[in-house]
Order: structure tokens, then sequence, then C-alpha cells
């Protein structure tokens, strides 16, 4: 009977639980994005202070993993949160030391380590870093053990905000993610990534826009081959470009990084269709004079 009454409890309990949290979902529903924003950085606060707590926590729970190394990756995302960029970039070009300096040491010594076991179990000398996280780039380019070279592939923010929403409509049957937030943060990523790309050797990093890569690929592929020094297996046929993709090693990315073999290189334009005449206009003024910028500074 103790274990009726027990398992009466915990029903009762979940009942309760999920009462509460329908509560705060009506809550939470109407938050704005700065509120959101707060919460969040509020949360990866606490998640920093609590990186060995929880690390613990979640190896004795699920058995598996080692805490210390669930701690690090606790603290390692302070580098690749966007809110702690300038804090992160006057620690790395000032020099001021501030509390993520000791996290900073460890997460390239860590990386380091990292891409020299990938690079002795594959043979690869290259690896394809495709995270397009601006954190982690200026902390990577920081390091003087690893030969970095930057390529940024711009692309036309009607296109990049369309991958956005239609993402949404994906996962959640709706555009989610108000379309003026979509143009902000664009924005500002792009005006951060330049701030990043000018502070890099002329030889050492590349802006290439993904009309030009897409509408010019075999042009654009022979520059990279002279600036890398690089052969890469290409062919042009009856004006189609194609580029033979061996097996390698690519970190992050979408779940094209896997293809291998003969890939015809064609450039996306379902976004014109795609995208509504509103968000066209919207996006186009809100916008738009960055990108144009950004194509004059090229």
């Amino acid at each position: 009977m103790a274990v009726s009454d027990k398992d009466l409890l915990s029903v009762q309990e979940a009942r309760q639980c999920v009462e509460q949290a329908y509560e705060a979902y009506k809550t939470w529903s109407t938050a704005t994005q700065q509120q959101v924003d707060q919460v969040c950085a509020a949360m990866v606060q606490a998640a920093f202070l609590g990186a060995e707590r929880l690390g613990r926590m979640a190896a004795d729970e699920t058995g598996f993993g080692v805490p210390e190394h669930k701690k690090l990756k606790n603290e390692f995302n302070e580098i690749e949160n966007w809110s702690n960029y300038f804090k992160l970039r006057s620690l790395i070009r000032n020099k001021k030391d501030n509390p993520l300096k000791s996290t900073v040491e460890k997460y390239l010594a860590h990386n380091v380590q990292l891409y020299e076991n990938i690079s002795q179990i594959t043979g690869k000398k290259i690896i394809v870093d495709s995270s397009r996280n601006l954190g982690r780039l200026l902390t990577l380019l920081s390091s003087d053990k690893i030969e970095m070279y930057t390529i940024n592939i711009t692309r036309d923010p009607r296109a990049a905000i369309n991958s956005l929403i239609q993402k949404d409509i994906r996962n959640y049957n709706e555009n989610r993610q108000s379309t003026i937030l979509n143009i902000l943060n664009w924005n500002i990523k792009n005006i951060l990534t330049l701030d990043i790309m000018k502070n890099i050797d002329a030889d050492m990093g590349e802006n290439i826009f993904y009309k030009d890569f897409s509408m010019y690929p075999a042009q654009t592929l022979q520059m990279l081959e002279k600036r890398l020094k690089l052969p890469l297996n290409y062919e042009v046929v009856n004006g189609q470009c194609s580029i033979n993709l061996e097996g390698g090693h690519i970190i992050s990315g979408n779940r094209n990084k896997f293809n291998t073999g003969k890939t015809k290189i064609i450039r996306d334009i379902k976004w014109k269709k795609r995208l509504g005449k509103f968000h066209k206009v919207l996006i186009s003024i809100g916008s738009l004079p960055l990108y144009k910028y950004l194509v004059r500074k090229k």
C-alpha cells in the first residue's frame, strides 16, 4: 500500500508541475524580446558560476561523461555567447585582464589539442571549421599555434532572413521570430564580422559574396586555389561547375558537410518566390544599406 501511495503522490506532483508550467507559459508567451534576452543572459551567467556543480550533476544523473569536461563545456559557452563579444575583444586586442582570461586560455589549449588529434587520426592537414560563431573566431585568431585562413561568405539579407523564416515554419508551423529582430541581428552580426575581418592580414582572409560564388564558382575556386596554395578538384561542363568532395573533417555546419563525391554548385534563389513583397521591402530598408556598403568595401 505504501508503494501505491508514493505512486499517487508522484502523479499528483506531476499534475501540479504541468499546471504550473502552463501558467508560466501563458506569462512567458507575452514576454518581449528584451525580457527574453535578459533572462537568457542571466541563465548563461548562472550556468557559468555553477559550471562545476552542474557538470557533476549531469554526470551523476546520466552516468556518462567526465564532470570536469562538462564543467569546461559550461564555461566555454561564455566565449561563444555573442553578448560577451566586446568583453572578449577587449581581452584579446587590448590585453586587458577580465574574468574571461582563464577561460580563453583553456579554450585555446583544448581546441589546439582537438585539431592536432583530428589531424593525426584523419591524416588531414586542413580542417574546416564552419561553426560561424564570432566569439569562437575571435578567440581562435588570437592563437599563435593555429594557422588560420578566414573565409567570410556574405549572403543577401533577404535570402538569409528568409532561411530563418522557413526554419521557423518547418519547426513551429509559423514565423515566431520578429522580422525586425532578424534584420537587427543580421546587421549586428555583419558589423561585428567586418570588425574582425578588417584586422586580418589580406593574405590570411577573404570576403566572398554568395551571389558571386554561386554565379561564378569556377573563378571563385580558382582564386581560393591561389590564396590557399591548395588544388581543388572541380570541373566545368557545359557551363555547370561541379566540385569533387573527398572525405575529410569539418567541424560544425549543416548536414551537407557529410556530402562526398561530385557535387554541383547551384545558386539558391528560392527565397525570391517564398519571401512576400512586404518582407522584401522591410528587409531591404533595414539591411540593404549595410549590404551595399559591404559590397563596395570588397
